[in-house]
Formats: structure tokens, sequence, C-alpha cells
């Protein structure tokens, strides 16, 4: 047995062994009873002020655990005699360990950390603020318009042909479902030609007039996040080009026409998250000059109109009855 060779232990050993054999003795005696031990052989043990701290030990557990006090009558019936029953041994600090002492518990119990609160995920803060994310733009243009081809009378044995016409059919589709839900859930239903006149158009002029100006927040709410990292690189380079002051004015519409319309939805029947994308072909008479830093004219001309086409994206979201229309996108024409 183990406690045969305690007496033979030198001091810095008796400490090792305290530290890392005690709690497994402690253990036992928990765990069988004290009582069960087979201390007969401990009387052939030789007694030593060590072998004495460490069955004084298991004697403070036990009675501890049972709440049976072992006199030394109970003791000397099972042939174990003890130089002290009560041990009362400073606690005992080992290079680098927690504090260690040989009264009742043999580890003196740890300060526990403080746990930290715990960080709930997005998905509980956003239930319990009853909090509704959503995006404020696709980032995106869902089929940007291609022009129209042109069918001459070999096309019709062309496959290729054939399925630019199907693709032109569908595209009509695909635009009449999109007005038919703007219809269904903007509030006032959604016109076409009010449309033009009450939003596209002062859209176009309040947008250009902005850009002439360099007013740049002006022009961040005019348009999505995308293309403001666009048209503020291009202020930029017109400032890097000497262009100090912008004259622009428009003088009159020839033309604002519906080429396409699509709706671009996570999911066909759920509109919070949707957002409809008109694609409008712009034919208007403008004046535009641009003056140096000491006035001289270094582009357009003060006199001179010209005629001027774009074809804009606009972009709003279906959910969102407040939202207002904004510039998602220019294509080339």
């Amino acid at each position: 047995m183990i406690l045969r060779q305690l007496s033979r232990l030198p001091a810095h050993a008796e400490a090792i062994f305290t530290a890392r054999c005690a709690p497994a003795l402690s253990f036992t005696c928990r765990g069988v009873g004290f009582t069960d031990l087979a201390v007969t052989k401990w009387n052939s043990v030789p007694t030593s002020s060590f072998a004495t701290s460490v069955v004084g030990s298991c004697r403070a557990t036990c009675e501890a655990s049972y709440a049976q006090p072992l006199s030394g009558s109970r003791l000397a019936d099972r042939g174990l005699s003890l130089h002290s029953q009560k041990l009362t041994a400073p606690p005992l600090h080992l290079t680098s360990s927690r504090p260690l002492t040989t009264s009742g518990s043999t580890f003196a119990e740890e300060e526990k950390p403080q746990s930290e609160p715990r960080r709930q995920s997005p998905h509980a803060v956003k239930r319990e603020m009853n909090l509704k994310p959503y995006l404020d733009s696709p980032r995106t243009i869902a089929e940007p318009y291609r022009p129209k081809p042109t069918f001459t009378f070999a096309s019709l044995f062309d496959p290729y042909h054939w399925r630019l016409r199907k693709d032109r059919v569908l595209g009509h589709i695909r635009s009449m479902y999109c007005l038919a839900k703007l219809y269904r859930e903007l509030t006032p239903p959604f016109d076409l030609e009010k449309f033009k006149q009450t939003e596209a158009k002062p859209l176009y002029e309040s947008l250009n007039r902005c850009l002439a100006a360099g007013e740049q927040n002006e022009v961040r709410k005019l348009c999505t996040l995308h293309m403001w990292s666009q048209l503020k690189n291009e202020m930029k380079s017109r400032k890097a080009s000497g262009w100090s002051n912008i004259e622009w004015n428009i003088k009159d519409y020839s033309k604002i026409n519906l080429l396409q319309a699509r709706l671009v939805a996570m999911h066909p029947e759920r509109m919070d998250d949707a957002f409809a994308q008109i694609t409008l072909y712009f034919r208007s008479k403008q004046q535009f000059v641009a003056y140096g830093k000491n006035g001289q004219v270094v582009a357009g001309d003060e006199v001179k109109e010209i005629t001027v086409e774009d074809i804009w994206v606009l972009e709003r979201p279906v959910g969102r009855p407040q939202a207002k229309w904004v510039l998602a996108g220019r294509i080339k024409t």
C-alpha cells in the first residue's frame, strides 16, 4: 500500500504527495467508507508526522461525510494508533499552485470568476425589440435593357433570331406583371402616365441640376448607394479637369417612354422585400456649359441647345408606402 512508503519520503516529497494523492485518499474515504477500509494493515505502517497528517485528513473527511466521529477506542479496536487526532497545520502553498490545506477539504476552494453577461444573438435581439430589417436596394439591375434587334426576312430561317423573339415576348409579359403588382400594392394605385409626369420628370431634372451644382448631399438622396459611388466619381473627375462652374438647363421634353419594368423579389408572393425597377427613355433638349477657374468656357455652349438621350432605371421598394423613386442605374444608348 501507499501508506507503507510514507515515512521514507523526504520533506519536499511529502508536500508533493499531499498535493497530488491526498484528494484521491479523501475521495476513497468518501466513496467506500472509513469502516470498510482494510485498516488492519495500518498498524504495521511506521508512524511519522506526515503519515499522521494524511490519516488525520482521512479521519476528518470521513467525519464530515458520515457525521460519525471516530473515537480513540474505535481506532484502537482496528489496530490503529494516532499521535494527534486533530490536525491544525497551517495551509501549505506550493510554487505556481493554489493553496492547500489538510483540514476537512483537501484543496481550498478557488474564487470563481464572475461570468460575463451572455451575448444574445441578433435574432433574439430582433424579437425582443420587435425590429424588422430591410434592404435599401438589391444593388443590381434585373435584366438590363437591350435595344430591340432588327428582324429581316432572312431571320425567319435563323434559330437565333427565333430565340430573340421568344425573349422579347417574355420580356413584355414580365413588364405587365410588374406593372400589375405596382397597381395592386401601391396606394394610390400606380398610374404610368402620372408616374412619368410627377415622379420621373422631376427626378430627372432635380438630379441633373444637383450634379451640375455639385450638391453631394442632395445627389445622395436621389439615388441608390451603388449609383452614388459612380456619380461621386464623376463629380470628382470634373473638378480634376478644371470645371469650376457648370450651368445646366432643360428646354423641352420630346419623349419619355417606358422600355421595360421588372420586379426583384425573394419570393413571388411576398412584396415586403420586393423592388420595382422601371427603365425609361428620356429625350430632351438641353443647354450645357462648363466654365474654368478664370471664367473661360471649357465645355459646352452658352447659346446652342443639344438633343440628349438618356436611359435611366428608376427603383423603389414595393412594401414601403412612403418610399420614393430613386435612380438605380444608367444604360448607355
